[in-house]
């Protein structure tokens, strides 16, 4: 129950924008002591505080393979993405790449 808490708070949360540019980039957190990867997309036409969407990769994939396919949407809708990586690939593992690793890269990108 907490996990789905945790990810109706991370999918509604209010976001800042700093940037009007339409771009995705590449960014790191430190979290744990261990430099985690994502990727972000702030559409142009986000407002001042958009909704942000955090999407998660499958196996063997990385974050990049999902904001490709939402970028439309979410230029369209002006909707932040945040695709972080797992630190595996392979498997997103709940010690490693868990809730409070996409917490602290939420609060990155605030």
């Amino acid at each position: 129950m907490l996990y789905r808490i945790l990810w109706l708070a991370i999918l509604l949360a209010p976001v800042p924008v700093r940037s009007a540019d339409s771009a995705m980039t590449a960014e790191t957190v430190i979290y744990d002591g261990h430099l985690h990867g994502y990727f972000l997309f702030i559409p142009a036409a986000a407002a001042q505080n958009a909704s942000l969407l955090m999407l998660l990769h499958g196996s063997g994939h990385d974050g990049q393979s999902l904001i490709d396919p939402w970028k439309e949407l979410a230029s369209h809708e002006g909707i932040i993405l945040v695709a972080p990586n797992a630190v595996n690939p392979a498997l997103w593992q709940a010690g490693i790449d868990g809730p409070g690793l996409l917490v602290a890269i939420l609060d990155a990108v605030r």
